[in-house]
Order: C-alpha cells, then sequence, then structure tokens
C-alpha cells in the first residue's frame, strides 16, 4: 500500500494532527535523528496557533512540541 492513499478523488483533504510509523527496529536509529531535527524546527507562531484552533474545534488537544505529536511502533528483536 503507499504511504498515501486518496480512495476517493472527490473527497476532501483532512488535517493529520499526530502520526504514526510502524517499522523494523533497524529504523530506530534514523528516528531518533529524525527527532532531533524535529525537535530543533520553529514553525511559524501563525501557523502553529492556527492548527492548534482547529485541533481545538475538533476536541483534540495537541501538545506543545511537534516530536510530542510522533508516534512509533518498532517490531521485531533488538
Amino acid at each position: 500500500m503507499p504511504p498515501i492513499l486518496q480512495l476517493n478523488k472527490k473527497a476532501f483533504p483532512f488535517p493529520a494532527y499526530r502520526t504514526v510509523s510502524v517499522l523494523s527496529v533497524d529504523f530506530l536509529e534514523v528516528e531518533h535523528a529524525v527527532r532531533v531535527i524535529c525537535g530543533s524546527v520553529r514553525p511559524d507562531t501563525g501557523a502553529l496557533d492556527q492548527i492548534r484552533k482547529s485541533a481545538e474545534r475538533e476536541g483534540m488537544s495537541l501538545p506543545d512540541e511537534l516530536v510530542d505529536r510522533l508516534s512509533y511502533i518498532f517490531q521485531g528483536p533488538l
């Protein structure tokens, strides 16, 4: 299955406030590096406020830090 799949071409886009990746444990170090990089990104404050307000309208609360919106499921032996 492709990482992004559009089942209905007429469907409206939707916001993804959080992500989850299902990976082999072989990618643990890579994902740690991704978190370090994402932790140093400082998005525009206005954009963050707009996203937070949108999430609140949908009954969701978002963590302050972007990296806290990333989740992982690692599979396989260490």
